[in-house]
């Protein structure tokens, strides 16, 4: 006796869920160190181009941003790197799928959720290549002995700084980056992803 068939539907929505559930617990998973590094890179960048602070008096910010005050500067933010390309990659679908949503159904409020997708999707490329080049960086320095050329090219991809000062496009990311942890903590800590997360599951164990 064979099994019943799967409609493809209900396939793709158990897929949505568990992309979106592993999703979910690799942001908890990531949160507070990203929000470490959001934070300490976010204000030197701030601290050295908009208030002139010099760099003795600030360099602290960056000890922990790759936590070379714990001897982890090699490994850390190759972690971190990573786990931020995974984050991105997986919330892909599911911004897309919301911001479809949004063009359907028309609110007058919005979620932290809606702030969650929005900014996301708004940052997702500069995100992807900030992440990308700061691991090309650690790679390059601490891994394979890169010449200083290479190294150069890195930070300024993961500072943006080809075209205009870094400060710039660090304050921007400061800000985004901030409106993502912030929201994407109220979505881990309140109810709403709890509900969300739920009914989906209950949706696709119902059909199948």
């Amino acid at each position: 006796m064979t099994s019943p068939q799967v409609p493809a539907s209900v396939l793709a929505r158990s897929n949505a869920f568990r992309i979106q559930k592993w999703q979910r617990q690799l942001a908890t998973v990531a949160v507070v160190p990203l929000g470490i590094i959001v934070l300490t890179g976010g204000l030197y960048r701030v601290l050295r181009g908009w208030l002139n602070v010099p760099s003795e008096k600030c360099g602290w910010l960056l000890d922990i941003h790759v936590m070379s005050i714990l001897g982890l500067e090699k490994i850390f933010p190759l972690i971190m790197g990573l786990l931020t390309i995974l984050l991105i990659i997986t919330s892909i679908p599911m911004s897309l799928k919301w911001f479809q949503s949004r063009k359907k159904v028309r609110r007058t409020t919005t979620t932290p959720r809606d702030v969650h997708r929005g900014v996301g999707i708004c940052i997702t490329i500069p995100l992807l290549f900030t992440a990308l080049s700061g691991v090309g960086y650690v790679i390059g320095k601490h891994y394979i002995g890169a010449d200083k050329a290479f190294l150069k090219s890195m930070m300024q991809m993961h500072q943006f700084s080809y075209f205009s000062p870094a400060v710039y496009y660090i304050t921007i990311l400061f800000a985004a980056g901030v409106l993502l942890l912030a929201s994407g903590s109220s979505l881990l800590m309140g109810s709403e992803g709890s509900r969300r997360d739920g009914a989906v599951y209950t949706l696709v164990s119902a059909e199948q």
